[in-house]
């Protein structure tokens, strides 16, 4: 090969890094992730209110982005040798264009790092992704992702998306809406699924089988839900399952019966976390008996997962 040609070939070539850090920042979390040797390994999740003090034309308050800022930087620390790409979706989606590329500039200049905000039809082929090839059943799978402003539902087919429907209601809109829901037997389940109805689209799909991300697999654990062994199809990700009334039947005891801090208890490396547990319980179980789901399959699978398999999975 002519030496003249070799610095042209190198230009080509993806050098791609040996150890990555993945951090997802959505409205009420910032959640890190470590990935080497084709291991993606979830690192401790923090809790941050960035949607208080949040416009569309100024973005981020000053004090949210000096922790936010604050928080990534220490992760950066821990894992020096690491390259760091960063995520972004709910809030980060609704702000102006100019205040998207003063935050983008604020990441580069702060931290040196690039900020990727994901578009929700990005967003929507990353969770397909965090799924597909796990389960190629004929009939409709459903997928369901609930974050603290919105909620991602696709529907899948042999792998791939058949709808997708993004619906402007999370975890964080139901504690608004609700203020004692975190107070045990002040607010009746059934009147918060009531409420859900109207934001979902009408539907004339039906699928068995759900999975509902978010850290819904470790939580249900946790809360001692009767899981049985996940006998559709054989994956580590995905080790177990629950038939939906069963599924439900358990949501309405924790909504009526757990205290907050019986819920902090659960998850206590993140108590924060569960502050949102009896609104995504009741989402979950409106959008399920929306699609008539009889199975679910709870999942620690995310945004991230997705975006591994398409770029960093190699």
């Amino acid at each position: 090969m002519p030496a003249a040609l070799l610095p042209q070939l190198l230009l080509k070539m993806e050098i791609k890094p040996k150890e990555i850090i993945l951090i997802d920042i959505g409205s009420t979390s910032i959640k890190p992730y470590h990935f080497k040797k084709q291991k993606l390994t979830a690192l401790t999740m923090k809790s941050l209110p960035l949607k208080d003090g949040f416009t569309p034309e100024l973005g981020l308050s000053q004090s949210n982005k000096d922790q936010l800022f604050a928080k990534i930087a220490t992760v950066m620390s821990t894992y020096k040798n690491a390259e760091t790409h960063v995520y972004a979706t709910a809030l980060f989606r609704r702000m102006t264009a100019a205040a998207a590329l003063r935050t983008k500039q604020e990441f580069k200049n702060r931290l040196g790092v690039k900020l990727t905000i994901i578009s929700h039809p990005k967003e929507n082929k990353y969770l397909e992704l965090a799924v597909t090839g796990k389960y190629m059943a004929k009939d409709s799978v459903l997928f369901i992702n609930i974050g603290g402003g919105s909620t991602e539902v696709v529907v899948l087919k042999e792998s791939r998306s058949i709808k997708t429907q993004n619906i402007n209601l999370g975890v964080g809109n139901l504690n608004a809406e609700y203020p004692l829901i975190n107070q045990k037997g002040k607010v009746i389940y059934d009147q918060v699924k009531e409420y859900i109805k109207p934001f979902l689209k009408k539907n004339k799909i039906n699928c068995k089988v759900a999975f509902i991300t978010g850290g819904e697999l470790t939580y249900m654990q946790r809360a001692k839900y009767p899981l049985q062994k996940n006998t559709l199809f054989n994956d580590n990700d995905h080790p177990l399952m629950i038939t939906y009334l069963d599924s439900t039947k358990r949501n309405q005891e924790i909504f009526a019966s757990f205290t907050l801090r019986d819920l902090e208890e659960l998850i206590p490396e993140n108590p924060t976390w569960t502050h949102g547990t009896r609104a995504f319980l009741a989402l979950a179980d409106a959008i399920c008996e929306q699609y008539q789901a009889e199975i679910v399959v709870p999942s620690n699978a995310n945004l991230i997962n997705g975006i591994v398999r398409a770029h960093f999975n190699w």
